[in-house]
């Protein structure tokens, strides 16, 4: 049995589980294979759904690698990354597994790649795992072996595996296995990670067995232990929850400093699983944000309207179409961030500073803390940014809290950004982040409502303070059929402000074979940018709640009222694939007018309103 000598504190090895893993991993049995129906494909499509995807995908009898077939996907338009997935049940929580496929391919778009992703699942349907593995097609002429390695989270028992193509090409994928490398540990403890206030006196988890335990209470013993190591509780009361191979467990714990605290679990004198609480920092408000999650940039309200994946050479360009921010650089090199932040300014944009090159958050940190000293004046500075999306990088988001808070302390001025993109999530991490970006995309598989329920179910989670960025799609891909139309863009602009955005980015300007600039929605954005800006001000100081209600058939419309500077501004979205009309009654008499300052009817009753699909439009009302 391997066993820790001493405790190492968290601040010299920010993944203290790892500790265990490698421990159990040392005298683990080979990999056990887990049975998957027609892995060979030599029963055409048995056992694997395609969907929506069955024209472009088939069975080829004369293109096996060992037997007789394979299944191909073929797209050379690059428009669908089409898939084929097979469901596995009756997995193992906590344990760790191999999906591995065989794949050739040619490529008819340079950036063409095969991928293969697990997604786990929660007996619940909650998919709590996604991880893919890609491998481009221009590497795999001949047959190539893919592997993409994941630990499932406790809670997971069942996962889809997906065979994909993305971008244009032809790809064959055959003999498909999964095998479990390293099974869970003795127990399991769920969740693997939560937050504790300063004043709550007890955790609480699920334990799970590998085996149900014969006669009695299991000797499940769970320990926390302090940001130096130090032992702070093995206290606990043991329940028994849904069936003998699952316990509830409750950490009896007294008041915590805030800081990163690490629970272990035993089984016996057997090492399990390792879990993780979190104590926020208190009063942790920068000063560039108001009470109501406005940004200020040199003391003033600002609204970003910002683009990603953009360089120094393109500030000019953005600054014309009417961005007032991008996504820069990060601090790795100080000249090379301090040129990218007076190019920057000398456009008259700020900076988003990403501090996670290479995806690293705490071994980025010390270069962060250099950037932040070196720079943190600059005027092109609006924020610094941890991570993006941290909820799909187990290997780093235990860092996250630690990280966010020597920023904070580094820099008590700039607020501190994260960029998420899993709602159930959002909670969470509300606790280690000042601005919240979502990033919503709906096109083309989803609602445009899906980016009014990501915005308001994230701004119910803030503080007033923080502030919610939406960052939207302007499309990343080479054949643009996941770029909005003009409408769609602009309505999910409304969308956002309606629901409690006070930002907006774009995604993106740059990807591998991809120019904004070149697709049918550039020539729009100094059109959107600019409304957007014009909304800013009463979005961003006005008071909401107005006296004026909206009503439309099966309340389609989206809207939002805010009183600024004497008039009633109204937003109104109308997010269907169907024109709508929309009654609006302003509650006394008033002259309604439109942005740009055209003076419409004077009302006394309502007013009706008629939306196209996808439109957005605004009212202010003078009374």
């Amino acid at each position: 049995m391997c066993q820790r000598s001493a405790l190492v504190p968290r601040t010299l090895m920010p993944l203290f589980g790892i500790i265990a893993i490698a421990c159990s991993a040392a005298a683990q049995p080979e990999p056990t294979p887990v049975p998957l129906v027609n892995a060979g494909f030599e029963e055409a499509l048995s056992g694997w759904s395609v969907g929506k995807f069955d024209s472009l995908i088939a069975t080829d009898v004369q293109t096996g690698r060992t037997g007789a077939s394979s299944i191909k996907i073929d797209e050379p338009a690059g428009t669908s990354m089409p898939y084929a997935t097979q469901v596995v049940h009756s997995l193992n929580g906590g344990a760790t597994y191999t999906f591995r496929a065989w794949v050739r391919g040619k490529a008819a778009q340079p950036h063409a790649a095969a991928a293969l992703k697990i997604e786990g699942y929660t007996a619940g349907g909650k998919n709590t795992l996604g991880k893919y593995a890609r491998l481009p097609l221009t590497k795999c002429p001949d047959w190539t072996q893919i592997a993409v390695t994941a630990r499932f989270p406790p809670q997971i028992t069942r996962a889809s595996l997906l065979l994909r193509l993305f971008g244009g090409g032809t790809i064959w994928f055959d003999d498909v296995e999964l095998v479990q490398d390293i099974p869970p540990p003795a127990v399991t403890l769920g969740p693997e990670r939560q937050t504790a206030r300063t004043g709550q006196h007890a955790v609480s988890f699920v334990a799970g067995l590998a085996k149900p335990w014969p006669n009695g209470k299991p000797p499940i013993r769970v320990t926390m232990h302090a940001p130096d190591g130090s032992t702070v509780s093995t206290q606990q009361t043991l329940t028994r929850g849904t069936d003998a191979t699952v316990w509830d467990v409750e950490l009896a714990i007294p008041e915590l400093a805030p800081g990163t605290f690490v629970v272990e679990s035993h089984l016996g004198e057997e090492l399990g699983h390792t879990a993780t609480v979190f104590v926020p920092m208190p009063n942790r408000k920068p000063t560039a944000l108001t009470e109501t999650g406005t940004i200020l940039v040199n003391g003033k309200p600002f609204f970003p309207v910002g683009i990603y994946h953009c360089s120094p050479a393109h500030y000019p360009m953005l600054a014309k179409a009417g961005f007032n921010a991008v996504q820069g650089r990060g601090p790795q090199s100080l000249e090379a961030f301090g040129k990218a932040l007076d190019a920057a300014a000398a456009a008259g944009l700020k900076m988003d500073v990403p501090l996670y090159a290479k995806g690293k958050v705490a071994e980025n940190l010390p270069a962060s803390i250099a950037g932040i000293k070196r720079y943190a004046n600059h005027p092109a500075v609006m924020c610094w940014k941890i991570i993006d999306e941290p909820e799909g990088r187990p290997e780093i988001a235990d860092e996250v809290p630690d990280v966010y808070a020597q920023l904070r302390n580094a820099d008590p001025n700039h607020p501190i950004e994260l960029t998420l993109c899993s709602p159930p999530t959002f909670g969470f991490w509300a606790d280690f982040c000042d601005i919240m970006q979502v990033d919503p995309y709906p096109i083309p598989r989803n609602p445009l409502t899906m980016v009014s329920d990501w915005v308001s179910g994230a701004v119910a989670g803030l503080k007033p303070w923080q502030n919610l960025t939406a960052v939207l799609q302007s499309g990343w891909t080479q054949h643009p059929f996941n770029q909005p139309t003009p409408e769609q863009a602009r309505c999910m602009v409304y969308l956002s402000l309606i629901h409690g955005a006070k930002g907006i980015f774009w995604y993106s300007f740059r990807d591998p074979g991809w120019a904004l600039e070149k697709t049918p929605l550039w020539k729009h954005f100094p059109r959107i940018n600019a409304e957007t800006l014009a909304l800013s001000e009463a979005v961003m100081l006005g008071t909401s709640g107005a006296a004026v209600s909206v009503a439309s058939p099966d309340d389609t419309v989206h809207w939002r009222a805010w009183e600024h500077k004497g008039r009633t501004w109204l937003l109104l979205a109308n997010p269907s694939e169907e024109p709508v009309t929309a009654v609006v009654t302003p509650g006394g008499a008033v002259s309604v007018r439109q942005i740009d300052g055209t003076v419409g009817p004077s009302v006394q009753g309502s007013l009706e309103l008629d939306l196209p699909a996808n439109g957005a439009m605004t009212r202010i009302l003078v009374r």
